[in-house]
C-alpha cells in the first residue's frame, strides 16, 4: 500500500518553547503530582542508524512514512522496509535543532541527523501522557543549535498516586 498522507499520531513545533497556554496540572484533591528527572523518564531503545534514511532518499509517496525533526509531521515516504521501526511503538520524536515533538504510534522510518527517539519509562508514563508532558516544558530556543541537552536538564510532571477514598 502506497501512502501519501497519514493522520494518526500528533505533533507540535513550538516557535518559542513550551505551549503558549500550557495546561495546568489537574487538581481534584485526590491526585498527587511529582516531577521526574528527564533521564529517569526515558529508557534506551534499539533504534539507531539502521533505522535512519538520508533526506535525499525521502520520496513524495511510498509505503512507509518518514518522521524527522522538521515542522511537517511526516517528512515524506520510503519503500526501505529494512529501516522500518515497528516494535517499540508508540514513541516520541524530538527535533534536536527544531524542538519539534511528534507522537508516533504507527510503523515509520526515522529521518536523519538531529532526530531523537524517546521511549518513556513504561512503569512511570503512558506514552501519550509523556508526549503532552513534554509539550508543557519550556525549552528555550538557541537557534539552530542542539537542544537535547536542555531537555535532559528538565523535570517531567508525573502523576504520583491516587489517594482518593476507595471505600465502596
Amino acid at each position: 500500500m502506497r501512502r501519501t498522507k497519514t493522520t494518526e499520531g500528533g505533533h507540535s513545533c513550538r516557535p518559542h518553547g513550551g505551549l503558549e497556554n500550557p495546561p495546568s496540572v489537574p487538581s481534584d484533591g485526590h491526585t498527587k503530582w511529582q516531577d521526574v528527572e528527564f533521564p529517569a523518564a526515558i529508557k534506551k531503545t534499539m533504534i539507531g542508524k539502521q533505522n535512519q534514511i538520508p533526506a535525499a532518499d525521502i520520496l513524495p509517496s511510498g509505503q512507509f512514512p518518514v518522521a524527522d525533526q522538521g515542522q511537517a509531521f511526516i517528512a515524506g515516504y520510503s519503500d526501505a522496509a529494512e529501516r522500518v521501526i515497528r516494535d517499540e511503538l508508540p514513541l516520541v520524536i524530538f527535533g534536536d535543532h527544531t524542538r519539534c515533538l511528534k507522537f508516533v504510534n504507527f510503523p515509520f522510518i526515522l529521518g536523519a541527523d538531529g532526530t531523537k527517539v524517546l521511549k518513556p519509562t513504561e512503569d512511570l508514563f503512558d506514552a501519550k501522557f509523556f508526549y503532552y508532558a513534554l509539550l508543557s516544558l519550556d525549552i528555550p530556543n538557541r537557534g539552530y543549535n542542539r537542544h537535547f541537552t536542555l531537555l535532559g536538564e528538565k523535570k517531567v510532571p508525573h502523576e504520583k498516586v491516587n489517594v482518593g477514598n476507595n471505600a465502596s
